[in-house]
């Protein structure tokens, strides 16, 4: 990305009533990142021109890196007892908490994180595949992509090694 630019909610209002942006994206977590990359590498138009992408994100920057980078005091690092990463101790502390997606759902301790990057800010790059129990919930047009060789084009972009491949389970 080559600008990184923080407007006022006036300016962007009036720049896409004018139809600057192409592509306009909500969150800036980790999809909304890899959506934003990943559109902005895509020519548009008879001038291959670039993109004009906006990202909407809700909160500022609470952390700069990955919270695992930042310096730490910790009580035994070399122990194999007690938090073994700092990442859920982060998140716990940060994350908006709700206990009710909706009337009758199950607790839910998580939380959307409001922030520059979202949650992989505080996250490992461990991303479990969906379970079929809880893929049954989605669209039949994600739940093909993701059986097509979706979890292979996101482990792709992520390693930036367009040979890698995970194996199926």
């Amino acid at each position: 990305m080559e600008n990184l630019i923080s407007a006022t909610l006036d300016n962007a209002a009036r720049l896409c009533e004018a139809g600057f942006y192409d592509y306009i994206i909500v969150g800036s977590g980790i999809g909304g990142g890899i959506l934003a990359r990943t559109l902005v590498e895509i020519p548009l138009g008879e001038k291959h021109r670039t993109p004009r992408v906006l990202i909407v994100e809700r909160g500022g920057l609470v952390l700069y890196t990955h919270c695992l980078n930042l310096a730490t005091p910790r009580w035994n690092p070399d122990s194999t007892v007690g938090p073994s990463q700092d990442n859920d101790l982060v998140y716990g502390k940060l994350k908006d908490s709700f206990r009710t997606v909706t009337a009758g759902s199950e607790p839910y301790a998580g939380g959307p994180l409001y922030a520059i990057g979202g949650r992989s800010t505080v996250w490992g790059l461990y991303t479990p595949r969906i379970g079929d129990d809880q893929l049954q919930y989605f669209p039949g047009s994600v739940r093909r992509y993701l059986g097509n060789g979706g979890y292979d084009d996101a482990y792709k972009l992520m390693t930036g090694d367009e040979n890698a491949s995970l194996a199926t389970p």
